[in-house]
């Protein structure tokens, strides 16, 4: 993969961790990543991969490991960047999904860590080519309490449905985090839900 990229392992490493870290704390506040994403310049991709190499570089070490369905010179890129090891689904740390998968089938095969382990669940980082134009009102943690407006796309509030219809048993669960082609981001906690 032909990648000039002037995104700074230290500086932009860290500003870019505190906006993974105010949005976790924040369910449903959108970040914005767009300008780490832009430091990475990918030779005839217009910058629409930028957000994967961005957050990769954050979240993936040679210590964990992820699963992605984006194209293979990414992935060959994220490895190189980071040392982080493909796994298959079942296994990964982080799955990198760029629409096409099925929401319900993912959800029975992602880690969701254990009631001993809530901490060994995967996040699932997630790109939908749509506008998010449903308004949905979440609750939880980390929300005030009259509750946070969040904008999703049909897609997205199927990823956000599977999940609830997994069931799985708090603390267990996973976090899900939908990455707009601007580099703009939510997370949704496990916790986080409509009322």
């Amino acid at each position: 993969m032909d990648t000039k990229h002037r995104f700074d392992f230290v500086h932009d490493a860290q500003g870019m961790f505190r906006l993974l870290l105010d949005a976790m704390a924040n369910p449903g506040r959108v970040g914005e990543a767009g300008e780490y994403a832009e430091k990475f310049e990918t030779a005839g991709d217009s910058g629409k991969n930028g957000i994967w190499l961005a957050l990769a570089a954050v979240l993936l070490d040679n210590e964990v490991t992820y699963w992605s369905n984006i194209e293979k010179k990414v992935k060959d890129e994220i490895h190189f960047l980071t040392g982080a090891m493909e796994s298959e689904m079942e296994q990964a740390d982080y799955l990198f999904v760029d629409g096409n998968e099925d929401p319900e089938a993912v959800m029975a095969k992602v880690k969701s860590g254990t009631h001993t382990e809530p901490e060994k669940s995967a996040l699932l980082v997630i790109r939908e080519k749509e506008v998010p134009d449903i308004s949905r009102t979440f609750h939880g943690p980390g929300i005030p309490p009259k509750g946070r407006r969040v904008f999703l796309g049909g897609r997205e509030q199927r990823w956000i449905d599977a999940r609830n219809n997994a069931g799985f048993e708090y603390p267990c669960g996973i976090e899900l985090m939908f990455v707009r082609w601007d580099g703009s981001f939510l997370i949704i906690t496990r916790k986080a839900g409509e009322q």
